[in-house]
């Protein structure tokens, strides 16, 4: 009888319990999917202000009231877009507030005026919410939304990081949030990533990316003077490793043909990277420089049938050139020579590809110059400035 009553009464707190648990979960969970939103496509999605209002108190509540009156009149300049942005950064700045709502605030803040400390404030921020997050997807749109709005370009030719240093370590923390949430992904198409930001070749192995992301940003510590004990040099050419390493796997496994040029370009690239370490490569040279070889010789083959069933002049002669450099990273200075001269024959165009056509050509010699008369390099480059200023 005793535990029919219990059994009973279980059976009754069961629906409340849940009831509560919903409720208890409802306001940060409205906040939760608009933030999933917003870093899934770059926008607020037309509930944004009604989510974020959800569990609110009062006050911030007519807040918030506020906030959607004011934008809907999109002030674009003045004491409204002003005030639009002080708002928003008041409400950021309130700790007791979710993590969620905040991170929003200041996104909206910053689309309003970028500024150095309200971005790494929400690099902060989202750091600090992707250590929250269960799925690796969620991990990753936070981290990546976190980093496009610290505005630091790491890819060649844009590269500006020496010119923001200041950001180094949130760089950092984002970038080894996305290697660790990464680390089941195979393509850019598992991350599910947004339309904005370009940390991810389409092509890439997302771990490998981010850990020659890494390499890079790691690179700003010692621009800085921080590497008094060799642990940034050393994080540099692991992460350097571990790329080369997850694109040798990658390269075992099933890919697309852009797939596999990419990662052949990839580890010819970041071989590369490590020979700028002598200190650390000396032990690897060998085996790197093989591996360097081999991985040169998949692309310039690749480049040269692909040259093969071009129809247009010009997109021979890029090919050749692509071609020319990969056989120059194989060490085959006799097959690289001779695409070298294939662009270099490559008869005048006219109009932009024409252009396109010359600067090649410029490029193509010094290769060839680089083969054969290096000592005419610098001399070279004087001479056609006009080209080389623009890498």
């Amino acid at each position: 009888m005793q535990k029919n009553r219990l059994g009973t009464f279980f059976y009754g707190l069961a629906p409340l319990l849940i009831l509560c648990a919903h409720v208890g979960a409802s306001g940060s969970s409205a906040c939760d999917d608009e933030l999933r939103h917003y870093t899934v496509h770059g926008f607020a999605s037309g509930h944004f202000f009604d989510r974020l209002q959800e569990g609110k108190d009062e006050v911030t509540k007519a807040t918030l009231m506020e906030l959607a009156q004011l934008k809907a009149r999109a002030p674009q300049w003045g004491k409204e877009k002003e005030k639009l942005r002080t708002t928003y950064l008041g409400l950021a700045a309130q700790e007791d507030s979710d993590l969620s709502s905040r991170i929003l605030y200041l996104c909206e803040a910053l689309k309003i005026v970028w500024t150095c400390n309200e971005a790494l404030r929400l690099a902060d921020l989202c750091h600090k919410h992707v250590q929250e997050l269960q799925d690796p997807r969620e991990k990753v749109s936070v981290a990546h939304y976190g980093l496009f709005r610290l505005n630091v370009e790491l890819s060649e030719p844009g590269y500006d990081l020496h010119q923001k240093l200041v950001a180094v370590p949130h760089l950092i923390s984002l970038l080894e949030d996305l290697k660790e949430a990464t680390k089941s992904m195979q393509s850019s198409c598992d991350m599910a990533l947004p339309p904005f930001g370009n940390f991810f070749h389409e092509d890439c192995i997302p771990q490998a990316q981010v850990c020659a992301l890494l390499a890079v940003a790691y690179g700003g510590k010692i621009l800085a003077g921080e590497d008094a004990e060799g642990s940034v040099s050393h994080s540099i050419y692991n992460n350097r490793l571990e790329a080369i390493d997850l694109y040798k796997q990658g390269l075992e496994g099933t890919t697309t043909p852009a797939q596999r040029k990419y990662y052949h370009a990839q580890i010819v690239n970041l071989v590369q990277g490590l020979g700028r370490m002598p200190a650390l490569f000396a032990a690897d040279r060998d085996e790197y420089r093989a591996l360097q070889q081999k991985n040169a010789l998949a692309l310039a083959r690749i480049y040269k049938d692909e040259g093969n069933k071009a129809q247009a002049d010009v997109l021979r002669a890029y090919l050749a050139y692509k071609a020319a450099l990969a056989y120059t990273y194989a060490e085959k200075k006799e097959q690289a020579l001779k695409f070298v001269e294939s662009v270099l024959a490559t008869p005048r165009v006219a109009s932009e590809n024409g252009l396109f056509v010359d600067g090649l050509k410029v490029r193509a010699e010094h290769l060839k110059l680089e083969l054969t008369a290096p000592e005419k390099i610098l001399a070279f480059e004087c001479d056609h400035l006009n080209v080389f200023w623009k890498e």
